[in-house]
């Protein structure tokens, strides 16, 4: 009988990693297929909320270029008065849900009316976070 180079112990080393390196090399492998969905998942997610954001964007331009095009035309502005110019505004702001405020000035800058939505119970309390003591 011939004795090995190699000791008993050393032996049952080497057959414990033989057995052990496909699970490890199968977890590794899980780990990165698992990285690489989480990856396109949030990628995916954030192309929605990047289309969503897109989409609302779009909405509130053609909005205000709609809101343009009615002060532009609408007679109540050509005098600067200011209980008529209110008036629109009022019927426009009503309208217009997504606007807060709606103004108009001259080109030097004097606002000569200005109208807005009152604040609702749930901004009433943020907005008294900006009150004068």
């Amino acid at each position: 009988m011939q004795l090995s180079r190699f000791s008993l112990s050393s032996r049952l080393w080497l057959v414990l990693a033989l057995a052990m390196l496909p699970l490890l090399g199968l977890t590794i492998k899980d780990y990165f297929d698992e990285r690489n969905n989480a990856l396109a998942s949030i990628e995916q997610n954030a192309r929605s909320i990047l289309q969503g954001a897109r989409i609302e964007e779009e909405s509130a331009l053609r909005d205000v270029g709609y809101l343009l095009k009615i002060m532009n035309r609408a007679n109540d502005l050509d005098n600067n008065d200011p209980t008529t110019c209110s008036g629109l505004a009022s019927r426009l702001i009503s309208t217009f849900t997504s606007f807060s405020n709606i103004g108009a000035a001259l080109p030097n800058g004097d606002v000569f009316v200005l109208q807005s939505k009152p604040l609702n119970k749930s901004t009433s309390r943020t907005a008294s976070i900006f009150r004068k003591p």
